[in-house]
């Protein structure tokens, strides 16, 4: 299992209110509906209005889980990605300072 972890910032400018809204009804939808086929798993982290906790730069969590390397450079690669997905992330994140990482499989201890 490959996992992919992205910290989110929201685009300068937009509301918290508009980020959480375009990235809940608009992006997570397109994302399943377009390149679901790819993915395990798909989980939004939205931080709440109160924030509680440091690293305020950063509006969400996306968490996507993949069966295999493959499947991952296949979603990114895959031309609705480019068409769709890409457009779509430029509505609402700063896509500058996205950061993400691969990150192995969860170890759970409770």
């Amino acid at each position: 299992m490959v996992v992919l972890v992205a910290l989110l910032p929201r685009k300068p400018g937009m509301s918290k209110e508009d980020f959480h809204r375009h990235w809940r009804e608009r992006h997570g939808p397109l994302v399943v509906e377009t390149l679901g086929k790819y993915l395990m798993s798909y989980e939004q982290y939205h931080r709440p209005p109160e924030g509680m906790g440091s690293g305020d730069e950063w509006d969400g969590i996306a968490i996507q889980r993949y069966e295999s390397e493959d499947s991952l450079m296949a979603f990114l690669n895959d031309p609705a990605y480019a068409e769709k997905i890409a457009p779509d992330e430029q509505q609402f994140m700063d896509h500058a300072r996205v950061v993400w990482f691969i990150a192995s499989p969860p170890e759970r201890f409770v």
